[in-house]
Order: structure tokens, then C-alpha cells, then sequence
């Protein structure tokens, strides 16, 4: 989610809206652990705003590959919004885009190394 300057404030996952369907109709338990709490506040949410996770997890351009991994890894997030010095959004990597270099065939990754080496 934006604001009104294009700042990332936050981010609906896929967790976010799946807390949303856990609870739609069911009655409350007594005793939930907070995350639970969230989860069930989350349920009531009919606007991206309400539903959000803020603030978002957020890395700069130059950010390496591996770094972003990790921390996709330790925040269990399956996704992370990539901001200017501004915090303005310039793009979203990807689990999917983290694995891309991996799913070439054999004769791409060739071509490359052949084309790099006679740079």
C-alpha cells in the first residue's frame, strides 16, 4: 500500500488475507496467543488499509540477491517491495524471481560464460 506520496506503508500477503478467511463466521476462542489477536482483527478488514501489514519489509535497489533472500527467508515473506532513498516503490522481487537464474537450460548458462569470457 502507498500513500499519497508513492511511500511504501505497507503490504497485504498472502497470510494477511488467509487470517481473513480463517475467521469469517467462527466464534472467538478464549486464551488465543496475540498472533492469533492480529489474525482475528484481520478477519473483520473490507479495505486493503485494514488488512495491511505495516510497516512493510522493504529493501533498497542495490540490495544484493543473497541478502534479500535471507531476509525473505527469516520473515517467512514470500515477497518484498524494493523502495528508492525515498521509500518511494520502484519494484517487488520474488521468491520466483530470487530462483529465475536457476531455471535456464544448460545451453543459456553456457552461451553467457562463453559470451562473458570473450568480454
Amino acid at each position: 500500500m502507498l500513500d499519497d506520496g508513492g511511500h511504501v506503508v505497507g503490504i497485504v500477503s498472502e497470510a494477511d488475507l488467509l487470517h481473513k478467511m480463517e475467521f469469517t463466521g467462527l466464534e472467538p476462542y478464549a486464551g488465543l496467543l496475540e498472533r492469533r489477536r492480529i489474525a482475528r482483527a484481520k478477519s473483520g478488514a473490507d479495505t486493503a488499509r485494514d488488512l495491511t501489514t505495516s510497516p512493510a519489509i522493504v529493501v533498497g535497489p542495490v540490495e544484493s540477491l543473497t541478502t534479500v533472500a535471507k531476509l525473505m527467508d527469516a520473515e517467512r515473506i514470500k515477497r518484498v517491495p524494493v523502495v528508492d532513498g525515498h521509500r518511494r516503490l520502484v519494484g517487488i522481487i520474488s521468491r520466483r524471481d530470487l530462483l529465475r537464474v536457476y531455471l535456464r537450460d544448460d545451453e543459456s548458462i553456457q552461451t553467457e560464460i562463453v559470451q562473458e569470457a570473450g568480454s
